[in-house]
C-alpha cells in the first residue's frame, strides 16, 4: 500500500488504526493513503514489533498491513459500554490544555471529581472540561475525551489516571464545598441514585476498557489526594458511595492509610477505616 492509494482497503486499515487507539487527527478514515496514515501505522508497528517494520518507510507491506488488521480483529470484542453511555468525543479541547497521548499500560488509576457547579445534561456544556468522563445528575455517562489523553485534571495523578467528573456541588469536609465556578449556592446538592449507578457502571467499564488494551486499573483516588487546594473534591458522599464501593467491589486501592501525592489524605469523616485527619 503506497501513498496515493484509495479505496475500501485503505479505509479498513484506517479504521483498524483508530480502533487500536492510534490517532489520525487531520484526515481520519478518509479512504486515502497519505503521510498521516502511513506514519501512524509505522509508529504503531515500531512500538509493538520493532524488528518487523520494513525499512522502506514509503509504503506498507502486506505483512505490516496484516499485522495491524490481525491485531485489531483479536481485540475487536471490546467491553460493552453502559446503556447510559454517550460518545461526546467529536470536539476539540482548548489549545491551552496541551493534550498529550500516553500508552494504555501507563493508565493505572481512576480519579473522582465533583464539578462544584451545575453543568447540566447537554454534552456541549462539558466540552471545555479537561476530563475523560462526565456523569450528569440524571445519570448520563458522557465519554468526553479519549482515555489515552493525558489531561490536566488531577495534578500529580495526571499521567497515570483517567478522570470522572460528577456534576454538582457536594459537601466535603465539615460542610465545606467547592464553589470556584458557581460562586456559591444556598444548599449543597444531593447525590442522585441515577448518578451513583451510572458512575459505578462507568468505573467498571473503564477498568474493562483499559484491561482490553493491555493496561490495568489498580487504584481509585480522590482529587484532594493530589491537590491541597481541592480539600472537598470529590466530597464525602461521592467518596463513600463510589470510592469506597470500588475498593470493596472491585478490589481497587486508594493508596492506603494517609496516602497523598502532593495533596491531602482521605479524611476520617469520608472513610472510617482511615485515621488521616483534615
Amino acid at each position: 500500500m503506497r501513498k496515493g492509494d484509495r479505496g475500501p482497503h485503505v479505509t479498513e486499515l484506517q479504521q483498524a488504526l483508530l480502533g487500536l487507539g492510534v490517532q489520525l487527527p487531520r484526515w481520519g478514515a478518509d479512504g486515502a493513503m497519505g503521510d498521516e496514515t502511513r506514519s501512524a501505522a509505522h509508529e504503531l508497528l515500531r512500538r509493538l514489533h520493532p524488528q518487523s517494520v520494513d525499512a522502506d518507510d514509503s509504503m506498507l507491506s502486506n505483512a505490516e498491513i496484516n499485522a495491524i488488521l490481525g491485531l485489531f480483529e483479536r481485540l475487536s470484542e471490546r467491553p460493552e459500554a453502559p446503556v447510559t453511555y454517550i460518545d461526546c468525543r467529536d470536539h476539540e479541547l482548548p489549545k491551552a490544555h496541551l493534550v498529550k497521548v500516553r500508552p494504555w499500560t501507563q493508565i493505572t488509576a481512576i480519579v473522582l471529581h465533583q464539578t462544584a457547579c451545575t453543568l447540566g445534561e447537554r454534552p456541549q456544556r462539558w466540552h471545555t472540561v479537561p476530563i475523560h468522563v462526565g456523569i450528569t445528575k440524571h445519570g448520563r455517562m458522557l465519554h468526553l475525551n479519549d482515555l489515552t489523553y493525558n489531561l490536566p485534571h488531577a495534578n500529580g495523578f495526571n499521567g497515570r489516571s483517567v478522570g470522572i467528573e460528577i456534576d454538582g456541588s457536594y459537601e466535603g469536609v465539615d460542610g465545606k464545598r467547592h464553589t470556584w465556578w458557581a460562586g456559591g449556592q444556598a444548599q449543597p446538592d444531593t447525590l442522585s441514585q441515577a448518578a451513583v449507578q451510572s458512575c459505578r457502571d462507568a468505573i467498571i467499564w473503564l477498568c474493562e476498557e483499559v484491561k482490553h488494551h493491555g493496561g490495568q486499573i489498580t487504584h481509585i483516588l480522590a482529587h484532594r489526594q493530589s491537590s491541597k487546594d481541592r480539600v472537598s473534591d470529590p466530597g464525602s458522599a461521592i467518596w463513600q458511595q463510589l470510592g469506597v464501593w470500588a475498593q470493596h467491589s472491585l478490589g481497587l486501592s486508594d493508596g492506603g492509610e494517609g496516602y497523598a501525592q502532593g495533596g491531602l489524605a482521605i479524611p476520617r469523616d469520608w472513610d472510617m477505616r482511615r485515621l488521616a485527619r483534615y
